[in-house]
């Protein structure tokens, strides 16, 4: 693994753990300041991210936004 990836998911595991709530991916985007501004690039990288992670064993768990903000209140 290069270690730019690495160095991405390892402040992305970062990012997740230290989370007291669900976070978005908008919001992992701007926490972990390592992904691409384009949108679709954005978003192709994360989910490779994520499917690094989980190969590595980290559970994920996906909440849908409308359920994450309807717990909020």
């Amino acid at each position: 693994m290069a270690a730019e990836k690495l160095e991405r998911i390892l402040k992305l595991l970062a990012e997740l753990l230290n989370a007291s709530t669900p976070l978005t991916a908008e919001e992992l985007r701007h926490k972990v300041h390592m992904y691409p501004d384009n949108l679709v690039a954005f978003r192709k990288q994360f989910s490779r991210d994520k499917a690094a992670l989980k190969e590595m064993g980290v559970p994920l768990d996906a909440v849908s936004y409308t359920h994450l903000r309807a717990h909020e209140t």
